[in-house]
This record gives C-alpha cells, structure tokens and sequence, in this order.
C-alpha cells in the first residue's frame, strides 16, 4: 500500500480489501474510488443502483457517493486507488471544465467492462503512482506532490471526455426529480455565487423554500445547501489563485467581495490557510528547480 498526505492528499494504491472506503453499510464516503476487480465477484451499490462486479469489471466511484458494497466472494479481490473528496475537489478546481452533471451521471455509470488493453493500462497506472509516491523521496519528495496531482488530474480528465462522448453519441441521461433539481441547483451556483452566496436567493430561483433546497441536498449528496455554494466559491477562488497573471485585487473583483479582508476571511475559515498562503503554495510546485 501506498499513502500520499501531502498535496493532494488522501490518497492510497493498494490491493488490501480492508483499504476500501466503502464496506457492506451503505454511507456518504468522504473518498472516492477507481479500481479493476482481478478475481471474484462483489454486489456495489450506489444511490440504489446496484451492479455484480467481477473479473475484468472496472470501478469508478467518486467522493461524496451513497455506497456500499456486499456478497464478496472468497476469492474477490481488486488493484484501486482512493482520492478524498478534498483531493478531488482540487482536481476539478484544476481542470476547471469538470461539471455538475459529470458528477450524477458518475452515479449511473459507475461500472463498466474493461477491455484487455484497458485493464492493462489501468494497473499500470496503479503502478505508476504507486512507484512515484514510494521513488520520490528525499532531495525528491517536492516533486511527488506536483508529479501526483498531474496524473490524477489526466485520470479525471479521461474520464471526464468519456462522460462528453457518451453524451455527443445521443445516449440519454435520466435523472430523478430531486436529481433535476439539485442539478438545476448547481448550475445556479455555478452563474451566480459572485453575486449571492445565500441559500433563499437560489430557493427562490428554483421556486422552493430554502428549508427544502437544504433537505433536498442533504438527501442527495449529504451536504448541505451552503456547503455546496461554499464548496463552488472556493473552487473559483482557488482557480483564479492558480492563474499567476492575476493579482489579489482582480480575483476580489471577479468574485465581487466587498474587501479584500473579507475574502481572506471567507477563505481561510474553509481552508485553513490565507489566500496569499494557497497562492505561494501552488507557485512553490510550479516553480520547482533541481537541486
């Protein structure tokens, strides 16, 4: 097993069963999932959608997912990596093309029979990451973090134009009325979190009272409404912050924060870190120079 708690964090390549973040309870996990079952059978179920995994089957389960999974044959077993969802949002604020839709669309498709190049490439990637993460140690370890953020973000990016072509080859996507809703939720966030940050401005778009939009969020993704508008603020935020060519004043413009303390504030109660803390962190990995 391999374990990687810098940035990005939480994240482990491993074979071990008892390393899985999901087990037979069904629960929000904290940690998404990618794996290929090698031998066996397992049942996975996710938000109700339940599929018989077993050899040559592929598993792609993301952060902040209802799953759990049961009937484990004696013999099953599984090469995966985990991300946590902090990792994962890190990621999709990278990429900056990732969309709500990928996100419940992932809970439909979640399983899908790889073919034998397919299933090779994957465990090789395992092993990629698995061999840098252990390699790049000492004089070296500066660049595991930035050398592992890159190939997550390819992997994410993969899957991501899997997701577009699925959609660009006519296949219909289904999505149940709380689904729609939340869904409709995400992009009001998405157009307007610079302008409001308040639950009853988008209840109101949405012709819900706030106590509903937060219950129905809940019920969705186990989070509630002013999470997920946070949750997309910091995203933006930390994008904006990755981009050198903007100072502090033009990322407080584009958000429409009334100061820059007020910003700053907002940003390290989430994170734990100021603004111009996160921003000379990413320049440190961008800027990184051998020894």
């Amino acid at each position: 097993m391999s374990v990687i708690d810098d940035i990005p964090p939480g994240h482990v390549v491993s074979s071990n069963l008892a390393d899985l973040p999901i087990n037979s309870h069904p629960s929000y996990t904290e940690y998404g999932m990618n794996g290929i079952c090698t031998a066996g059978s397992a049942l996975f179920n996710v938000h109700s959608y339940k599929c018989r995994v077993t050899a040559g089957c592929m598993v792609l389960i993301l952060p902040y997912q209802l799953a759990s999974v049961c009937e484990i044959s004696d013999d099953f077993s599984m090469k995966f990596f985990t991300v946590s969802g902090t990792c994962y949002l890190e990621i999709m604020s990278s990429l900056r093309k990732l969309t709500p839709d990928f996100f419940f669309w992932m809970r439909h498709h979640y399983i899908y029979k790889a073919s034998e190049r397919d299933r090779h490439r994957f465990i090789d990637f395992c092993e990629q990451l698995e061999y840098r993460s252990s390699t790049l140690v000492g004089s070296l370890h500066k660049y595991r973090q930035k050398t592992i953020r890159q190939f997550l973000q390819l992997f994410y990016w993969d899957l991501f134009l899997y997701f577009k072509c699925t959609l660009d080859s006519g296949n219909s996507v289904t999505y149940t009325r709380k689904e729609e809703l939340a869904l409709r939720f995400f992009y009001l966030i998405v157009k307007h979190h610079t302008e409001n940050r308040e639950v009853a401005f988008y209840a109101n778009k949405l012709c819900i009272s706030p106590k509903y939009l937060t219950m129905l969020t809940r019920d969705v993704v186990n989070r509630s409404a002013k999470e997920w508008i946070v949750e997309v603020t910091i995203m933006e935020i930390k994008a904006l912050l990755q981009d050198p060519s903007l100072d502090i004043k033009e990322v407080l413009n584009r958000l429409k924060f009334p100061s820059q303390s007020l910003l700053s504030r907002f940003f390290r109660k989430y994170t734990g870190i100021s603004p111009t803390m996160y921003r000379e962190q990413i320049q440190a990995f961008d800027d990184l120079e051998i020894d």
